[in-house]
Parts: C-alpha cells; sequence; structure tokens
C-alpha cells in the first residue's frame, strides 16, 4: 500500500487504487471540537492487532513550546488547585494513589518554578481496519525546577510533579496558543504540540514480562 501523508492522520491513498472492486480504508478526518483540540478516531478493539505501552522522557533540550510558558504552567496549577485535574504520586503510573494535601500545597507554590520536562506514558498499536498505525498519550508526568541561573544542572533542583491523565490535560492545552513561530501552521495550541507529537522523546522502558526499564536489560 502507499499513501501520501499530509500529517500524522491525514493521507491520500496512491496504490491501490480505490474504487468499486478496492475500497480505502476510512481516512481519518481532523476536526476541532469546542475546546479547540481534536477528538481521536474511534476504533473496536477487535480492530487493533498489535499493541505495546511505552514510556518516554521529554526534555527541554528540544527547546519544544512547551517549555519556558508561564501561562501553561499557572493554568496547570489553577486546575490542580481548583481540583479539575486529578494528580497521582509519581513513584506509580498505574494511577492508584493520589497525591497528599500538603503535596498540592507544594505543587501550588511556583514562585520562581519552571516545567522544565515530561514522563510521557503511551500506547503504541495498529489498527487493521484503518490499516494505519498510531501512538496516544495516556498519562503525563511534568517535571518542575527551581529557576536558578547559578545552577550547574537541573538534577538536583527538580522534582515530578505526579501523573496526570492525558485526556483530563486536553481542555487545558487546547485554550493555550502556540506561540513558537518555527512549528507548522497546523499547530496552533500545546494540545496541537502533543497531538501531531512535534516533540523529541527518549524512549525509556517498552511493555515486557519483568517490567523493567530498558536499562535493566541493554547496554
Amino acid at each position: 500500500m502507499k499513501r501520501e501523508y499530509k500529517n500524522d492522520f491525514e493521507y491520500k491513498q496512491l496504490f491501490p487504487e480505490t474504487g468499486e472492486k478496492i475500497k480505502s480504508p476510512p481516512v481519518y478526518t481532523l476536526g476541532l471540537n469546542d475546546h479547540h483540540f481534536y477528538n481521536y478516531f474511534e476504533f473496536k478493539q477487535t480492530d487493533i492487532v498489535m499493541s505495546k505501552r511505552v514510556w518516554l522522557d521529554v526534555s527541554n533540550n528540544d527547546e519544544s513550546s512547551f517549555f519556558g510558558n508561564d501561562d501553561f504552567y499557572h493554568m496547570l496549577i489553577d486546575s490542580i488547585v481548583k481540583k479539575k485535574i486529578t494528580v497521582y504520586v509519581p513513584n506509580n503510573d498505574e494511577a492508584i494513589s493520589k497525591i497528599s494535601l500538603s503535596a498540592i500545597q507544594t505543587i501550588a507554590d511556583t514562585a520562581g518554578k519552571e516545567i522544565i520536562g515530561f514522563k510521557l506514558k503511551e500506547d503504541w498499536f495498529f489498527d487493521n481496519k484503518r490499516k494505519t498505525a498510531e501512538k496516544r498519550i495516556i498519562a503525563v508526568c511534568p517535571i518542575v525546577c527551581k529557576k536558578d541561573t547559578s545552577r550547574t544542572t537541573d538534577d538536583d533542583y527538580s522534582f515530578e510533579m505526579g501523573w496526570i491523565s492525558f485526556p483530563s490535560l486536553r481542555n487545558t492545552l487546547g485554550a493555550i496558543d502556540n506561540t513558537n513561530p518555527n512549528c507548522p501552521t497546523m499547530i496552533k495550541t500545546l494540545d496541537d504540540l502533543f497531538f501531531f507529537r512535534y516533540f523529541v522523546g527518549e524512549i525509556t522502558k517498552e511493555t515486557n514480562v519483568k517490567n523493567q526499564s530498558l536499562n535493566d536489560y541493554c547496554s
């Protein structure tokens, strides 16, 4: 099969040519909802022939609009404090235990702090009906750092905020315009950065029977 992709989701079928004898798989049609982000294509579980869960680290080395964006950081904190978004403990990505009240109070203190990275948990799968592979983010864990121009590294000054369900975060992301002029024209909000995967991430873990990180068994 040969396709010409406009983006990660939309394409033009080149071969085989479609007609009465050969039906083309359904094409993902992008459309913004009332909250200014794109709805995902709906599928049946029986259409998924392969899937795996993947964990990534995204750092501010890629100079994405996620980082240094005070509007996003403060809107995120405001949503957490007002309990519009639930945050779960950072040492368990299964969203079992919510963070404590004292942890929320620590997060609420935004003075001199900024987001310097994310941990992402996502599912990769192949949809046999559309004959296409897709990646969807399940949860994110922002990494926050105290702004200090005298520091030499971020490691000693950073902390993981906690795991947040990505679907619950999309209203916040969709409300913030992308101000990076180097992005493609289709990326208009911070949610678009995630949706079209316009970021650089390093895979740290894939689904495996021992639940190990890649560093545990790869040189």
